[in-house]
């Protein structure tokens, strides 16, 4: 027969340390085993990691994160790349810029610009509709083909047509050069600027 003391119930269920951990009211052959409370700390880690991980799986799962969304968008801005590619075979921003110091090609450009934007961007560029041309703020251009290419190809969301389909290329190259020559030209009563501040 074992010799070990039994412990009486008082004594398991006295506190050991501050009520912390306490001795359990059962044993096996004379071992006992304590009931060691969790670290609050712990406690709240996992608790934690929990709302996390529903928070993570409603908001980062689903159409706008999944891999075959990833690829769709980025196999169509491969797509916008190659066409811009195309579109501006030959046109650069030095051509463009070089354009805009053409005098005579200018009085014709604006003749055209006329025509074609200053029912939105003003007569001097200055902006109603349209975004004022003359500041340093520009919401779809980082760099004068940039321009171009917005003519052409318009601003759906904007409601800006695509002029590609009813203006030839050169037509375009003017309109280009002649938006690039009113950058800084000051007219009176400009739209506030709208975009990032770009340098080109």
């Amino acid at each position: 027969m074992s010799d070990v003391t039994q412990p009486s119930p008082t004594d398991t269920a006295k506190p050991l340390s501050e009520g912390t951990a306490q001795i359990l009211d059962h044993n096996y052959d004379g071992i006992q085993e304590y009931d060691n409370p969790l670290p609050g700390w712990w406690k709240a880690l996992f608790l934690g990691s929990i709302l996390f991980s529903v928070a993570y799986l409603t908001l980062f799962t689903g159409e706008p994160f999944s891999i075959a969304h990833e690829y769709e968008r980025e196999h169509a801005e491969l797509l916008t790349r190659a066409a811009s590619a195309d579109l501006l075979a030959g046109i650069t921003n030095e051509s463009l810029s070089a354009l805009a110091q053409d005098a005579e090609a200018m009085q014709a450009a604006k003749t055209k610009y006329l025509a074609v934007c200053a029912s939105c961007h003003g007569e001097a560029g200055q902006g109603t509709i349209g975004p004022n041309l003359t500041d340093d703020h520009w919401i779809h251009c980082k760099e004068v083909t940039d321009i171009y290419l917005t003519i052409y190809q318009g601003v759906e969301a904007k409601g800006m047509i695509a002029w590609g389909k009813s203006l030839k290329p050169e037509e375009i190259q003017l309109l280009t050069a002649y938006v690039h020559s009113l950058r800084g030209s000051n007219p009176a009563n400009p739209r506030a600027p709208q975009g990032e501040k770009t340098e080109f």
